[in-house]
Protein backbone atom coordinates (compact mmCIF):
# COMPACT_ATOMS: atom_id res chain seq x y z
CA UNK A 1 0.00 0.00 0.00
CA UNK A 2 1.22 3.33 -0.75
CA UNK A 3 2.24 6.37 1.38
CA UNK A 4 -0.63 8.32 2.01
CA UNK A 5 -0.07 12.29 0.98
CA UNK A 6 -0.93 14.50 4.18
CA UNK A 7 -4.28 16.21 4.14
CA UNK A 8 -3.71 19.51 5.80
CA UNK A 9 -6.63 22.05 6.80
CA UNK A 10 -6.24 25.71 5.69
CA UNK A 11 -4.81 27.08 8.43
CA UNK A 12 -2.00 24.26 8.64
CA UNK A 13 -0.83 24.31 5.53
CA UNK A 14 2.98 24.48 4.49
CA UNK A 15 4.23 27.96 4.64
CA UNK A 16 7.42 27.38 2.47
CA UNK A 17 7.49 25.61 -1.07
CA UNK A 18 9.31 22.34 -0.50
CA UNK A 19 11.25 22.53 -3.78
CA UNK A 20 13.63 25.31 -4.27
CA UNK A 21 12.90 27.52 -7.65
CA UNK A 22 15.20 27.06 -10.59
CA UNK A 23 15.42 30.71 -11.01
CA UNK A 24 15.24 33.76 -9.54
CA UNK A 25 11.95 35.79 -9.98
CA UNK A 26 11.16 39.47 -9.86
CA UNK A 27 7.83 40.79 -8.75
CA UNK A 28 6.28 43.24 -10.75
CA UNK A 29 3.63 44.79 -12.61
CA UNK A 30 4.38 45.77 -16.33
CA UNK A 31 2.01 45.92 -19.34
CA UNK A 32 2.85 43.33 -22.21
CA UNK A 33 1.03 42.70 -25.24
CA UNK A 34 0.37 39.06 -26.00
CA UNK A 35 0.62 37.72 -29.77
CA UNK A 36 -1.71 34.62 -30.21
CA UNK A 37 -2.27 32.60 -32.99
CA UNK A 38 -5.04 35.76 -34.79
CA UNK A 39 -5.53 38.04 -31.61
CA UNK A 40 -3.37 40.71 -30.06
CA UNK A 41 -4.46 41.33 -26.41
CA UNK A 42 -3.10 44.39 -23.67
CA UNK A 43 -2.10 42.56 -20.31
CA UNK A 44 -0.35 42.86 -17.17
CA UNK A 45 3.09 40.63 -16.77
CA UNK A 46 3.92 39.89 -12.75
CA UNK A 47 6.38 37.38 -11.37
CA UNK A 48 9.40 37.50 -14.18
CA UNK A 49 12.21 34.70 -14.30
CA UNK A 50 15.08 33.36 -16.92
CA UNK A 51 12.07 30.17 -17.49
CA UNK A 52 9.05 32.19 -18.08
CA UNK A 53 6.35 34.89 -16.65
CA UNK A 54 3.15 35.05 -14.75
CA UNK A 55 0.85 36.95 -17.13
CA UNK A 56 -2.66 38.11 -16.27
CA UNK A 57 -4.63 37.68 -19.81
CA UNK A 58 -8.03 38.63 -20.54
CA UNK A 59 -8.66 36.10 -23.87
CA UNK A 60 -8.35 32.47 -22.98
CA UNK A 61 -5.44 30.40 -23.84
CA UNK A 62 -5.22 26.81 -23.97
CA UNK A 63 -2.68 24.82 -22.50
CA UNK A 64 0.65 24.29 -24.35
CA UNK A 65 -0.73 27.06 -26.32
CA UNK A 66 2.18 29.58 -28.41
CA UNK A 67 1.94 32.88 -27.11
CA UNK A 68 4.79 35.57 -28.10
CA UNK A 69 4.66 38.33 -25.30
CA UNK A 70 5.90 42.06 -26.15
CA UNK A 71 7.62 44.12 -22.36
CA UNK A 72 7.56 47.58 -23.66
CA UNK A 73 10.54 49.36 -21.63
CA UNK A 74 8.24 52.24 -20.45
CA UNK A 75 11.04 55.26 -20.91
CA UNK A 76 12.65 54.04 -24.00
CA UNK A 77 9.51 52.49 -25.60
CA UNK A 78 11.46 49.86 -27.32
CA UNK A 79 9.78 46.43 -27.01
CA UNK A 80 11.35 43.07 -26.45
CA UNK A 81 9.78 40.19 -27.25
CA UNK A 82 9.89 36.26 -26.28
CA UNK A 83 8.15 32.85 -27.75
CA UNK A 84 6.64 30.92 -24.85
CA UNK A 85 4.44 28.61 -24.47
CA UNK A 86 1.17 28.56 -21.80
CA UNK A 87 2.22 25.92 -19.15
CA UNK A 88 -0.88 26.89 -16.33
CA UNK A 89 -4.00 28.65 -15.97
CA UNK A 90 -5.80 29.84 -12.81
CA UNK A 91 -8.98 32.02 -14.15
CA UNK A 92 -7.27 34.71 -16.22
CA UNK A 93 -3.49 34.27 -14.79
CA UNK A 94 -1.23 31.97 -16.51
CA UNK A 95 2.25 30.81 -16.39
CA UNK A 96 4.24 30.74 -19.60
CA UNK A 97 7.98 29.00 -19.79
CA UNK A 98 9.80 30.86 -22.44
CA UNK A 99 10.79 28.76 -25.18
CA UNK A 100 14.28 30.51 -26.23
CA UNK A 101 15.37 28.61 -29.24
CA UNK A 102 18.18 31.30 -30.56
CA UNK A 103 21.60 32.92 -28.71
CA UNK A 104 18.96 36.14 -29.41
CA UNK A 105 16.31 35.08 -27.45
CA UNK A 106 18.29 34.39 -24.59
CA UNK A 107 20.15 37.98 -24.81
CA UNK A 108 16.52 39.76 -25.03
CA UNK A 109 15.56 38.41 -21.94
CA UNK A 110 18.88 39.28 -20.23
CA UNK A 111 18.28 42.98 -21.69
CA UNK A 112 14.80 42.83 -20.53
CA UNK A 113 15.46 41.46 -17.01
CA UNK A 114 18.64 43.93 -16.54
CA UNK A 115 16.21 46.74 -17.24
CA UNK A 116 13.59 45.10 -14.42
CA UNK A 117 16.26 45.19 -11.89
CA UNK A 118 17.08 48.73 -11.68
CA UNK A 119 13.24 49.65 -11.36
CA UNK A 120 12.38 46.20 -9.41
CA UNK A 121 14.03 44.28 -6.43
CA UNK A 122 14.60 40.83 -7.20
CA UNK A 123 12.65 37.79 -4.81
Amino acid sequence: MKDAKPEYSPAELPISWPHPRRWSRLRLDVPIRIFADLWIVNGRASDLSAGGVTILCERELGKNEAVAIEFVHLLSRAGITIKGVVRNRSEDIYGIEFVRDVDADNADLAALREQLEILQCPL
